[in-house]
């Protein structure tokens, strides 16, 4: 995605959080989802970046349904959260989806 899409979906799309996570979305036309991850450097060094967006790639790869389907969708990986793998992450998506009702 480009900058003015993530700018359009920072303004008006929907916000949901985890502990680790700051999850926008916005509804596209395309009938597909597509993922952005914004990790800056306040979130850390450059090792820290990259292994946070593998782990939200993979995430998004192995668990399309726990994402808005037909959406545009940011991550903002939030800092000094403690250590963060695959599977708390994978359960702080899946306890977001049940608290949402799907």
């Amino acid at each position: 995605m480009r900058r003015e899409q993530y700018r359009r979906i920072q303004q008006g799309g929907r916000r949901k959080e985890t502990r680790n996570l700051v999850i926008l979305y916005l509804p596209n036309r395309l009938g597909r989802s597509r993922l952005g991850i914004s990790a800056s450097k306040k979130f850390g060094n450059s090792v820290q970046r990259n292994r946070i967006k593998r782990l939200v790639r993979e995430l998004f790869r192995r668990n399309r349904n726990l994402f808005p389907p037909g959406s545009d969708i940011v991550v903002i990986p939030k800092k000094g959260r403690g250590a963060v793998d695959y599977w708390s992450l994978l359960r702080q998506l899946q306890k977001l989806g049940r608290r949402s009702g799907g």
